[in-house]
């Protein structure tokens, strides 16, 4: 929070205006009391009113309540009324009490203890004078006329001073409001950020471990031997343990046993099974390598010293089959990390969706760089599905799609997606080089 505002100079300059118009007026009617009758007394008095008005002033810093003010203004009214019946040089102690009276008393209640104070200095100075004049009246009724004046500007500037304090403390807790507002979406965009970044990199390679290692498993029972399906003879009886020795016998462990080579299609069963394990490991270790990195929040494993088209063709390589093909065209040059970042995670979750939910067989990759703009193109020839309902047994549960828009529209950039059941999808994302930067 802010500190509270200052009061204004020109409120510090009129409340100390009047404790040295108060006190110099004290002292001008001390010393013109001076040889009169009883000026001991009235010494006193006046040393005893200087006191209770310094109190006062030390009461208004430290609290300030309605009715200890005005208890304390009654008690300063007296005393300079008792000054004053003893002396008439003290009557003009009545102009720094009209400014207190204003100040202090609401409005209503100021007037007439104004007008109580106007009629007193009237008839103390026409008592001293011996008569009734114009001076006597004039004077008074001027002072009291001055000291609302001033009032009215005091209470005015006060009141922009309050409201001043009172905007002052909107501003501020606004600012709160809008840093906590920042923050938590801050806290949201940045959990966001990283559900995109474990969909597009560990999700994805988990993803490809699970088929690789179904693909695996359907090969394995597709071409397994030794399976317990039971067989009954004429006459009833089970034959399934025969079969499990005959297929025993025929294993490659019994081929070797007997000094026999193992068939070549059991040497390139192995031979596929090692490769189908091969590649699950390396989309495990590539799983582990983007969880690391998330943790250090690093630039993606794909593009620590690789250039994007590098990059895409590492993860073109890594696909099953020879039938995922890139192509860069344009003249590449280097790209701001968001933008590479944004092509590359689009290329993954494209190729992951096309591989995964479509049964793509075959993929085409584009990559072009233009002056302005850089798209990347990901055409398959899988099933497709209806844009209109991106969620289904088929289509994945749509977060990569989400995904996909969310990075597009951080940098400036826009997807468009083109499919049908049955007939493909067409995946385009169109970024500006320079990421939307202004």
């Amino acid at each position: 929070m802010a500190d509270p505002p200052s009061r204004p100079v020109a409120l510090l300059l009129l409340r100390r205006s009047e404790h040295v118009l108060f006190v110099g007026l004290l002292a001008l009617g001390a010393a013109g009391a001076a040889g009169h009758r009883g000026w001991p007394v009235l010494l006193a008095g006046a040393i005893l009113v200087a006191g209770w008005y310094a109190v006062g002033a030390v009461l208004a810093r430290r609290r300030r309540t309605r009715g200890l003010a005005i208890g304390w203004l009654a008690v300063l009214v007296a005393g300079c009324a008792a000054l004053a019946v003893g002396s008439a040089s003290f009557v003009w102690l009545a102009f720094p009490l009209f400014l207190l009276g204003t100040q202090l008393l609401p409005l209503a209640a100021s007037v007439p203890v104004v007008a109580a104070l106007t009629a007193g200095t009237v008839v103390v100075i026409a008592t001293d004078r011996g008569r009734w004049d114009a001076a006597a009246v004039v004077g008074p009724l001027v002072g009291a006329l001055v000291a609302v004046m001033i009032t009215v500007v005091y209470r005015d500037l006060a009141e922009q001073v309050r409201q001043r304090a009172e905007l002052i403390d909107e501003l501020t807790a606004a600012q709160d409001r809008l840093a906590a507002s920042q923050r938590q979406a801050g806290v949201l965009a940045e959990r966001e950020r990283l559900a995109r970044e474990i969909h597009d990199t560990v999700t994805q390679n988990l993803t490809s471990i699970v088929l690789v290692l179904r693909t695996a498993r359907q090969s394995a029972t597709a071409t397994g031997t030794g399976s317990a399906v039971d067989h009954r003879d004429a006459a009833g009886r089970s034959v399934t343990a025969a079969t499990d020795r005959d297929a025993a016998d025929a294993t490659p462990a019994a081929d070797r046993a007997r000094g026999r080579p193992a068939p070549a299609t059991d040497r390139q069963r192995d031979s596929s099974l090692v490769e189908q394990l091969d590649t699950a490991i390396g989309a495990a270790r590539g799983a582990l390598a983007d969880t690391r990195r998330l943790v250090r929040d690093l630039t993606p494993a794909e593009l620590a010293g690789a250039s994007l088209p590098d990059a895409l063709r590492r993860i073109v390589a890594e696909q099953p089959g020879d039938r995922t093909h890139l192509h860069v065209e344009g003249d590449p040059g280097p790209l701001p990390t968001p933008v590479a970042v944004t092509l590359l995670r689009t290329g993954q979750e494209a190729l992951a969706n096309a591989r995964a939910h479509a049964a793509a067989d075959r993929i085409e990759l584009t990559l072009t760089y233009l002056p302005d703009t850089v798209s990347l193109d990901v055409v398959d020839d899988g099933g497709g599905f209806d844009p209109a309902r991106p969620l289904g047994a088929t289509s994945g549960t749509g977060l990569g799609l989400a995904g996909m828009r969310a990075r597009a529209e951080q940098v400036g950039g826009t997807l468009s997606v083109d499919t049908a059941p049955g007939r493909g999808t067409a995946v385009n994302l169109t970024v500006p080089r320079t990421g939307g930067a202004r």
